[in-house]
């Protein structure tokens, strides 16, 4: 059975396509109605403005990353595992969107919406602190070396994976597929595993 698509799903996705593709500034409301198939009253009725369009758009995205990352954490699988199906889970999401993907990462969104962007980037702090979290579980059960700093560690990790991404997104090199995202862990994990 196919997942329906909800009006407010559809309009993020034609504004994230129309963003990477024209830029945020030259991209206008009655473009983001026209190519997501509703009416100009219909998306003012969702969003008062492109700003908070953008907004929701952005929370969306975070309530979605944050959903999974706290199901891998809670799930009964070791450190290593779940820090594999976090990446897993970030390049699936990215196949799922890739104009969103592509637009988070254009230098020049961060720049013109810088004040939006810094309330992205402290809710992002979630999405560290539950890396973090399943990092220390790793040194808990000697899994990973007991000096390491898990903070660091998380910002290793997350540092790593959005460069690989981004890396992508710019350039076509690299795949974004299950199996490299368990190799980029594995590579990650056998640089902090213990040598017991």
């Amino acid at each position: 059975m196919e997942k329906k698509v909800s009006n407010k799903e559809t309009i993020f996705r034609e504004a994230a396509r129309l963003f990477s593709e024209k830029g945020y500034e030259r991209t206008s409301m009655r473009a983001i109605a026209e190519a997501a198939g509703v009416s100009k009253p219909a998306i003012y009725y969702y969003f008062p403005n492109k700003d908070a369009l953008f907004e929701e758009m952005l929370a969306a995205t975070q309530e979605q990353v944050q959903e999974t990352l706290d199901k891998i954490k809670n799930s009964s699988l070791g450190a290593a595992e779940k820090l594999t199906e976090i990446a897993v889970s970030r390049f699936t999401m990215y196949l799922e969107y890739p104009e969103l993907s592509k637009f988070l990462t254009d230098i020049e969104v961060w720049n013109i919406k810088k004040k939006i962007m810094q309330n992205f980037l402290k809710k992002h702090h979630g999405i560290h602190t539950s890396v973090n979290d399943i990092v220390a579980e790793g040194i808990a059960t000697g899994l990973f070396r007991s000096e390491l700093d898990p903070a660091v560690a998380a910002t290793m990790f997350l540092g790593g994976l959005n460069m690989y991404m981004v890396t992508h997104i710019k350039t076509g090199q690299g795949e974004m597929t299950a199996t490299k995202a368990r190799e980029f862990v594995t590579t990650i994990v056998d640089g902090i595993k213990s040598s017991q």
